[in-house]
This record gives C-alpha cells, sequence and structure tokens, in this order.
C-alpha cells in the first residue's frame, strides 16, 4: 500500500474539509493491497459515536470535565 499517498492525501482533505476529516470528525480510507493472495479493494468508514447519555448540559458550569473525563470521548 502507499501509505505515504494516504498520508498526503488526508492532509490536504483535512486542510479542506475538516468538519469531516479532522479530529471530532469521519475518517474514510480505501485500500487495496498489492501483494498476497487478496487482491480486494476495501473501504474503511469510520465516524464517532456519541454516548446515549449525553445532554446539552453535560458540560455546563465543569470546567475541567470536557478535557479529563470519560465523558468527553467519542467512539
Amino acid at each position: 500500500m502507499h501509505v505515504d499517498a494516504a498520508i498526503a492525501t488526508l492532509f490536504c482533505i483535512g486542510a479542506f474539509t475538516p468538519q469531516i476529516s479532522a479530529i471530532g470528525g469521519r475518517f474514510l480510507i480505501t485500500l487495496q493491497p498489492r501483494n498476497g493472495v487478496s487482491r480486494q479493494t476495501r473501504n474503511l468508514d469510520a465516524q464517532e459515536v456519541e454516548s446515549i447519555a449525553a445532554t446539552e448540559d453535560l458540560f455546563k458550569g465543569k470546567s475541567t470535565i470536557s478535557q479529563r473525563d470519560r465523558n468527553s470521548i467519542q467512539l
């Protein structure tokens, strides 16, 4: 795989569309192995999901919870 090309592409996408490809955004990559038995192209589409317990006022009045609490992580 051309990892250097993938990294350069991700950099360019992040510069022009940070809302979908930066931290907190979506990640999409297409992989095609060069060697091996399988020559099948695969797509990886990943997007974070907020906790079901999250509410609009989850971080109100709590200055450090958004940086250090387990509720600040999206999966």
